[in-house]
């Protein structure tokens, strides 16, 4: 008789009721303590409450770590709580029961699941702790805070094997994932560069003549001083912390390719993990402000079917390139879109009455065998692009001036996708022409990935 690769592995079995790590109120005593001292000194920082008017550092100090001390035993109590009413359970399906005051119970479909994230604020880490993000698409996502690292990696490939060939499981799948490729690791100059110039034009100008300033009043004496050192101070503080929030945000940026998808880690104090698959890839952003165009950087963003993003760690989720060259953006979209270069796509601009409404811009489409994309030349640059296989559909609106000389804008909707694609300032023989074009490719897209779903599923069924 055949051993059952399911329950012979090594590991934690499948079946049986699991729990979130013990050490869950620690980590999130630990979260809620960083948290609160971060607050309490940006609010002190920005002056919102003057704690010296006590005139008692002693006072201040008790204040502080009773406050501190309160904050820390309730994220302590919510952990313990957190651990004692959640199980889960992977066999068959993947089940999540809490039961505090009433029990529920959450069962996950290995084929719905669309994405297996982990998440590790620094005090987590500091434990070897992992939260689990589940997304189900349209149905939300459900979060396991803490697993110990180890258990989170063996869930999130696990889950993404399940999903990826059915009930189709190898031990080797469930005991170890594919740590898989790198194939592009950001480089910390380039980010810090691209960090600063993401300000824009005003925040750097306003940069470069606050950082003159500070210094100069340090070194002069007088009221005047004073007022420019505050005044220069906070601008240059308000600056540098966004450009360190978001280089925090992408530090040790680096994209990993396996058999299940790609794969993306960032994060200095907090390090997230996300595993993407480009089937659920809607529209491919690639943003030039000015300054970044100047500098010869380009940042890609994507829209994901389903993916959530207002959770605490969702800002910039959506890049998927900070700051990279232009080879680096062809490497990049090469792993997103097979095939695509929007550098070399047929490209073709408005007509002559089109430009009368885009007088201060030059903007362009394209329509090929694989996408759709949309062009806006400014200072800046930007390109939008869908893939035929994902357009949900079409719809043309007209504005009073454009009614007036006879021109109406295509929109290419897709499903999460923010915003929806945009065709601006046609007139009608090419609306016609945009609409077929489209309608056409895309059917033939469809039928296309049908068929290599089909093939794929065959493919699967053993001799």
């Amino acid at each position: 008789m055949q051993p059952d690769p399911l329950v012979d592995a090594e590991g934690p079995s499948p079946h049986r009721v699991e729990r979130p790590s013990p050490l869950t109120g620690v980590a999130n005593a630990s979260v809620f303590l960083l948290g609160a001292a971060l607050f309490v000194a940006r609010e002190a920082f920005e002056g919102n409450f003057d704690l010296f008017d006590l005139h008692d550092l002693r006072s201040i100090g008790l204040f502080l770590a009773g406050a501190l001390a309160a904050v820390a035993l309730l994220g302590f109590l919510v952990g313990i709580i957190q651990w004692r009413s959640t199980t889960f359970i992977v066999d068959d399906e993947f089940r999540i029961e809490r039961k505090l005051f009433r029990k529920s119970t959450t069962q996950i479909a290995f084929h719905k699941v669309q994405s297996v994230d982990i998440t590790r604020p620094f005090a987590a880490r500091v434990l070897r702790l992992a939260a689990v993000t589940i997304d189900v698409g349209s149905e939300g996502s459900q979060k396991l805070r803490f697993l110990t690292t180890k258990r989170a990696n063996e869930l999130r490939d696990h889950l993404l094997e399940r999903m990826h060939q059915g009930q189709q499981v190898s031990a080797a799948a469930m005991a170890q994932g594919d740590p898989g490729t790198v194939v592009y690791r950001t480089r910390l100059p380039r980010m810090l560069l691209g960090s600063v110039l993401k300000n824009g034009w005003l925040g750097s100008l306003l940069a470069f003549i606050a950082l003159p300033m500070f210094f100069l009043s340090l070194a002069l004496p007088g009221l005047s001083t004073v007022v420019g050192f505050a005044s220069s101070g906070a601008l240059l503080f308000a600056v540098l912390a966004t450009t360190a929030g978001r280089v925090a945000r992408m530090w040790g940026f680096t994209i990993t390719r396996n058999d299940i998808g790609l794969r993306f880690q960032r994060g200095l104090f907090t390090r997230v993990q996300t595993t993407l698959h480009i089937d659920r890839i809607q529209t491919v952003t690639l943003n030039q402000p000015l300054l970044l165009r100047l500098a010869g950087l380009v940042e890609i963003r994507i829209s994901v079917l389903g993916k959530e993003t207002t959770d605490e760690n969702s800002e910039d989720i959506d890049v998927v390139l900070p700051y990279g060259t232009v080879e680096e953006a062809r490497l990049v979209l090469g792993l997103l879109l097979p095939g695509i270069d929007p550098f070399s796509l047929p490209w073709i601009r408005q007509s002559h009455k089109g430009r009368y409404l885009n007088w201060f811009c030059e903007r362009s489409f394209a329509i090929d065998d694989a996408v759709v994309a949309s062009q806006t030349r400014m200072l800046g640059a930007r390109v939008v692009l869908a893939p035929h296989a994902r357009v949900q559909g079409l719809g043309i609106a007209q504005g009073p001036l454009q009614r007036m000389l006879g021109l109406g804008s295509v929109y290419i909707h897709n499903i999460d996708a923010s915003p929806d694609l945009c065709i601006e300032h046609l007139e009608p023989d090419m609306i016609d022409w945009v609409f077929a074009s489209i309608q056409y490719r895309g059917s033939l897209a469809r039928q296309a990935r049908t068929r290599h779903r089909e093939v794929q599923g065959k493919s699967k069924i053993l001799p």
